[in-house]
């Protein structure tokens, strides 16, 4: 749903758990969360239930997402590697009030 909204493409693989995009759709994805402003997101979808269920990750990914993103960390969930980091760096931007 979130690639859908803003990349209008189907090139996400889905299932009722988990939505499977490759790394350079990931950092774009990333990108349009950093840049969009709140309102715009409240309008359009549910934040925090779409980010949990985003995408499997592979240690190495998740190394990269960390250092590019200059994360403290990546919730991963006990049904498969996934990550909540944009709860994490939502909640962090809300703190700064940056959003």
């Amino acid at each position: 749903m979130l690639y859908k909204c803003h990349y209008n493409l189907l090139t996400t693989q889905t299932s009722s758990n988990i939505k499977s995009v490759s790394a350079e759709q990931f950092f774009k994805i990333y990108q349009v969360i950093q840049t969009t402003p709140i309102h715009i997101w409240q309008k359009k979808l549910s934040i925090e239930p779409v980010f949990l269920k985003l995408i499997p990750l592979s240690a190495s990914l998740i190394k990269v997402i960390l250092q590019t993103c200059k994360l403290q960390e990546i919730i991963i969930s006990d049904n498969s590697l996934r990550t909540g980091l944009f709860i994490r760096e939502w909640n962090r931007l809300k703190q700064e009030k940056r959003i």
